[in-house]
């Protein structure tokens, strides 16, 4: 799936895709290809006001909001309704906004295509109480759309870590350095300021201030934060945001990581290779894009899918 975003993105093309009708906080939802990179995520709101639709996810990895309940759309034998509702609405409603951008700024790329759509939102935070900080930017406002290009849009284009004992896997108990790479996409900003906040109590935060004094439109620069991880369970998900300023603009961003990942050890002989998880699991622990372990490739080719395992050892069986 992120090959295929991928080569979409390197070619011009903006995938726009939905949040997602779950009734839940999408920071905690995995789903593809909404939960990767170089995609713009859409929540939805209601038609006549800015609440959120009752059955859309949120959060802070929700990039915009639009108008997703009772939309009117065709139907078969050449009828209409204005009865259909979903965030896949708010995602037709915003692909449409964001050819209009493209058409009144062609030279934008992609991502700073999603961006322009994004940081030209109207915040809705007021008009959703207990929902602070979780609505993305806002409501999307085509107007302002294709007439502001004066708004920042810095966002963490990857982060890294090294725990205290340089093996790659957050333990219990370990003190992780964390260098977060911040891209901005569209108008200058200078004089960054960078808050990282999680509200788990098994995590101590040691550092989360951060200071960059410029970052003009295209460049990236670099933040290092600290924090220490208590005792928790076996793949605990770790989710710090990053607030960001500076001057008038404010933004948000998610970081996730994981303690205790299950190790997988790669057997490689050339034509065979095979992971084996500390489970006892061949391959992997899970599905392929969610856990460690490679799966199992003979001369290139990976045999393995989704836990199954068929190997031929003869003609006929």
């Amino acid at each position: 799936m992120q090959e295929i975003i991928d080569f979409v993105s390197e070619n011009g093309g903006l995938l726009v895709s939905a949040a997602g009708n779950d009734y839940a906080n999408f920071d905690k939802v995995f789903s593809l290809p909404s939960s990767a990179p170089h995609v713009l995520v859409v929540g939805a709101t209601s038609k006549a006001e800015d609440g959120k639709a009752s059955y859309s996810n949120y959060g802070v990895s929700v990039d915009i909001f639009a108008p997703g309940n009772y939309l009117n759309t065709t139907l078969p034998d050449n009828n209409y309704t204005a009865s259909y509702r979903g965030t896949s609405f708010s995602t037709a409603l915003t692909s449409g906004i964001a050819a209009l951008v493209k058409t009144q700024f062609p030279d934008l790329s992609p991502d700073q295509l999603a961006q322009q759509v994004r940081v030209t939102a109207d915040p809705i935070d007021n008009d959703n109480p207990g929902l602070t900080g979780l609505m993305g930017k806002g409501r999307i406002n085509a107007y302002r759309a294709v007439t502001n290009t004066t708004i920042p849009a810095i966002r963490i284009a990857g982060t890294s870590f090294q725990d205290s004992d340089a093996d790659g896997f957050i333990e219990n108990g370990e003190t992780v350095d964390v260098t977060v790479a911040l891209t901005n996409y569209l108008a200058d900003a200078t004089n960054l300021i960078l808050s990282l906040t999680q509200d788990d109590p098994k995590v101590t935060i040691d550092n989360g201030y951060g200071v960059i004094s410029s970052l003009p439109s295209g460049d990236t620069d670099y933040a290092d934060f600290r924090f220490t991880v208590g005792q928790v369970g076996d793949e605990y998900p770790l989710y710090f945001i990053l607030d960001i300023s500076a001057g008038g603009y404010q933004d948000r961003d998610l970081i996730r990581l994981y303690a205790n990942e299950p190790v997988a050890l790669t057997h490689d002989t050339g034509p065979l290779r095979v992971s084996l998880t500390e489970e006892g699991n061949v391959g992997w622990v899970g599905f392929a894009d969610e856990s460690a372990g490679e799966g199992f490739f003979y001369r290139g080719t990976n045999l393995l899918f989704e836990g199954g395992l068929l190997v031929g050892v003869s003609p006929t069986r």
